[in-house]
This record gives C-alpha cells, structure tokens and sequence, in this order.
C-alpha cells in the first residue's frame, strides 16, 4: 500500500522543497541592503538598479511563501491520504469508502498541488528574468565606475583643484557600494536555480502520478480480495514515465502500479520502439540552457575531460550493448562545441554542467591562452584613429555612434548615460581596456596637436568627470568594436553579413577557456544568472 504513495518518491520531493534557513538569510541581506542603494542617489544607474532590486525582492518573496506552501500543506494532506488507504486496507474494515474514492480523493490534491507548483514555475521565471536585468545593470555602472576612478592617477592635480577629492571619493562609494550590490545579488543566483530545479522534479512527479491516476480512473482497476495479499494493481497497461514528467503506456506488461522515481538526470526506457519516438520524450534537458551551458566534456568514454559549449539537442539515441542480448538503454544526445572549435555530438554521461560536483573535482586537459596587452594592440588603435576623430567632432559616419555622441554632449551634468546599445568587450581584460581608455584621454586632451579633425566644441567645455565619461562611454567602446571589425575583416573580407555585427557578435563571445577554469575552480559561483556567458566572465 505504502508504494502506492512513495513509489514516486513525491514526500521526498515535497520535503526538497521547504526554504533553508541559509536562502533566507539570503533573501534577508538583499533586502537589507536596498537601503545602501537608497543613499547612492546621485548614482547614474541608481534609479533602474532599485526598482530592479525591488521587484526581484518582491518575486523571491512569493516564490518562498509558495514553496513554504506546497512543503507544509503537501506533507501533512498526502500523508491523511495515506493514512486513509492504510486504514482502507486493513482487514474487516467496511467504511464504505472504495478505492476509486480515495483515487478521486487523490487526484483532486494532485490538481491542486499542480497548480501551485505552475504557479512557482512563473514566480521563479520572473525572479530569473529580475536577476539577470539587474546584474546586467550592476555590471554596467560597476564597469563605468571602475574605469573612471582608475583613471583618476592623471587627472588628480586637476581634480584636486577644480573639485577637490569629493568628486573621487563619490565615485569611490559608488564603486564600493556596486561592488557589494553585485556580490549580494550573485550569492542569490544557486538559491534562484536551486528552487527552480527542486520545483520541476516535484512538478514533474505530480504530473506523473496524476496521468497514473486518470489512467486507472478511465481503464480500470484490479484489487484482490485476499486479505493477506491486499494489492492494488493495474490490470490493463504498465506506465513509463520520461524525465519531463509524462508518461509513456506498455501494453505489453501487467505488473502491480510502480511509479518510477523521478529525476532531472534519470533517462527511462520502453519495451516498444513506437513509445519511445513520443514527441514528450525526445526533448532536451529542462536544467540545460541551450544554447550556451558551459560543460566539462570529453569526446569518448575515456577520454580526457575539456571546456566546451552546448550548442543544440540532437535527440535521443542507443548505444551499441555490451553484450548480446541486453535491454538498449536510450540516452539524450548534444551537439557541443570544444575549446578547440571542434563540434561532435556527445551522450549526456559524456560531460558535467556547473551544477554537478564532478565538474568541480575532474581534472581537466592542460590549456594555455595568451591574453592580449597593450602593446600589441596599439598599431591597430592607431589605424583606427581617424574614425575616432570623426566622432570627437560630431561627424561621425556611424548614425548610431553619432547619436551617442549627441546624447551624451545634450544629457544634463551628472546623468550621462548610453542609448539602448549594450557596451560589449569581448576577451579584453579590464587592465587593457584601462590603457586604452588612458592613451585615448591624452590624446584628445592632453595633446590636441595629435587630432586631425578639430574637437566639438561642447566636448572642450566638458568638466573633467565629463571629459573621463564621454571617454569610457563613447569613445572607448566604438575603439574596441573598430579594432574588431579591422581583424574579423582580415579573417573573411567578402562575408555577406555586415561587418559591424559580426564584429558585435564576436564581442559577445568569451574565452570558453578562461570561463570553466573559473567556474571549475569556484564551485559556489553560477553564471546562469546572467544573459550571456559574457556578463558572467566580465564580472
């Protein structure tokens, strides 16, 4: 009787769901430090970053009040439902209650379980889709705010003059306070995933049982009359169920009711060829994001392990037996990408994302990357000059960049801010895009002989916060997507896609390298709160 209930694992699952003291102490320092971005009210991003930070509050509140719901109300109504049967079962008991009420009985909670679960699975999106907002506006001002304050080694005198050191220490309470904000809304990254996954194997298990429970409902049931064999049992069809929690019928088999356990890496077989082409079966992973998980791969069953990118699902295949005869066990196949741009397509036991603890203790092949310095791009920043000229003087060709340039010079002092186009900089290490950024303000300046077309006037009158600002906001970022687009024009100089996004879209690709090794190597930090593997590498 008692399998009837525990067969498919949904107490354990129940009790996976209940909010651990750590993820509310979590939840507890984002709201407690809402009032440090309060006092940070001159801050350019600050007003976006609150109301953010707000909402992402507001929807990990619900989603642990629904979370707390479905633990304290599912455990003590499934266990009445045991108890109920358990006390059906027993022998000379004629309370008039047949099994078919008590499967009602059940079902009716299963809907209802179901539909607080569907609604924690919409909580929980929102939440995912605030957090990644959010990070991607702290990364912003974080950015912006550590180029300016770097920069401040040249400039001091003139600050100290004009401002004094209010104008730097503001900027270094900005930093510090952004610094902190990205550190608190990071840690609450593994709690957001975490949930998430606990959410859809219990979905999974009631959406199971319930298709279990219609089944018997519509065709039927046998229960033995022998009171010391008292079982209940499927008398027409034997059910499957798949790792996305629906259910697959064998009519080849007559076997007592035995709801397999559920889990987001458990993959089922069928003792039929047509059950297992289900359209419900042959689907990805629901932990995975596709495309783009960052795995630890290896392209044969003994192979070493290597950073690689999940790039699509290919399907679910069989492996060759290892011995004649035996069951074929289907496995859910991906096409990955190595580090080495080689593509192959790989069974899910060949690789570990970030959420398994075996990506953090294999060991992986010996790598090497040689990151770019200063030195070696300065003759492709001199090539790039004239362009750069063309905007610092309000002509630039690109209508975009000069839009930017216009916005910026017409925003009112303080509130400089970029239009609607991200700021990307691919591999570019902070240190280098610092040098940049100073050999660019000496330039335009420092040593206004250098210039061949003349400076807007408006940028001449520019403060020295606003001459450091249209630097990192406007003229850093056009170099390095300029740099770009003369070296992927080298690569394929006759590509039919315009060389200005090909160039934007290989600034939103990271070193996959660089990545694992820091994810490998920091088991309590997670990317996937972030839009793109980019975010996460910058910050």
């Amino acid at each position: 009787a008692a399998r009837f209930l525990h067969s498919c694992v949904l107490l354990d699952s129940i009790n996976a769901l209940e909010v651990s003291s750590l993820e509310l102490r979590r939840i507890g320092k984002l709201q407690e430090f809402y009032r440090n971005l309060c006092a940070e009210s001159v801050l350019n991003e600050g007003p976006e970053i609150r109301d953010l930070w707000d909402k992402l509050l507001s929807t990990l509140h619900i989603a642990t009040s629904q979370a707390q719901l479905l633990h304290s109300n599912g455990i003590w109504e499934t266990n009445l439902l045991l108890n109920e049967y358990k006390s059906f079962m027993r022998p000379n008991m004629f309370s008039g209650v047949t099994v078919n009420a008590i499967i009602t009985s059940f079902a009716t909670v299963l809907q209802h379980f179901l539909l607080v679960s569907n609604n924690l699975t919409d909580t929980i999106q929102a939440a995912i889709l605030s957090h990644q907002t959010l990070q991607a506006q702290i990364l912003k001002a974080h950015k912006r705010l550590s180029i300016e304050t770097k920069q401040q080694g040249f400039l001091q005198y003139c600050l100290n003059l004009l401002l004094g050191n209010a104008w730097l220490m503001r900027r270094e309470s900005e930093l510090s306070t952004m610094s902190k904000a990205s550190s608190i809304v990071e840690s609450i990254a593994p709690s957001i995933h975490d949930i998430k996954i606990r959410n859809e194997r219990y979905n999974n298990n009631v959406v199971t049982l319930s298709f279990s429970l219609t089944s018997m409902s519509t065709t039927g049931y046998a229960s033995s009359t022998n009171t010391s064999s008292n079982e209940l049992a499927l008398s027409s069809s034997e059910y499957y169920s798949c790792s996305d929690g629906t259910a697959i019928s064998s009519t080849e088999n007559s076997s007592p009711l035995s709801i397999p356990v559920l889990s987001l890496t458990d993959y089922s077989s069928t003792n039929s060829e047509s059950s297992f082409h289900s359209n419900s079966f042959n689907l990805p992973d629901p932990g995975l994001q596709i495309p783009g998980e960052v795995i630890l791969c290896k392209s044969k069953a003994n192979g070493e392990y290597w950073p690689a990118v999940i790039k699509a699902f290919v399907g679910v295949q069989t492996p060759r037996c290892s011995r004649k005869g035996n069951q074929p066990t289907f496995q859910k196949v991906y096409l990955v990408q190595f580090c080495d741009e080689t593509i192959s397509e790989v069974p899910q036991s060949f690789f570990w994302t970030t959420a398994h603890r075996e990506f953090h203790v294999v060991e992986m092949g010996r790598i090497h990357t040689t990151e770019i310095t200063f030195k070696k791009i300065y003759p492709r920043l001199l090539n790039i000059m004239p362009e750069l000229d063309l905007i610092s003087s309000g002509n630039a060709r690109e209508p975009t960049v000069k839009e930017r340039h216009e916005h910026f010079l017409q925003a009112p002092i303080g509130q400089h801010a970029l239009l609607g186009e991200n700021v990307l900089y691919g591999q570019y290490s902070d240190n280098l895009l610092f040098d940049v950024a100073q050999f660019l303000s000496n330039r335009y300046f420092l040593n206004a002989t250098q210039r061949l077309e003349p400076l807007d006037p408006r940028v001449l009158q520019l403060c020295d916060h606003g001459r450091t600002s249209y630097v990192s906001d406007v003229l850093l970022p056009e170099a390095i997507l300029l740099i770009t687009m003369e070296e992927v024009n080298e690569e394929a100089p006759n590509h039919p896609i315009n060389l200005r996004e090909r160039a934007m879209d290989c600034l939103k690709e990271t070193d996959i390298v660089d990545l694992v090794n820091c994810l490998h190597n920091n088991p309590q930090k997670t990317y996937r709160a972030y839009s793109t593997p980019f975010e996460y590498f910058c910050r």
